[in-house]
């Protein structure tokens, strides 16, 4: 809260095996890896490696085009 961080955030304090566990069951531990997220927290989509701006723009415009049929929710 200090820092003005109001929203869930992840820590790793452990091995890197339980870390990646818990962020998911697919992710091999490369990076960069992208984790979308819907409003109700789901994973709405997952990648590793890099993402050019078009796709992260399409991607996070098909969330928000989701989010605003199914009444913002």
């Amino acid at each position: 809260a200090g820092q003005g961080v109001d929203f869930p955030t992840y820590f790793k304090g452990q091995g890197d095996d339980d870390f990646i566990a818990r962020m998911s069951p697919a992710w091999s531990g490369a990076l960069p890896a992208t984790w979308l997220h819907r409003r109700d927290g789901s994973v709405a989509e997952f990648w590793e490696g890099g993402a050019s701006y078009e796709t992260f723009s399409e991607k996070v415009r098909t969330l928000l085009d989701e989010a605003a049929g199914a009444g913002g929710s």
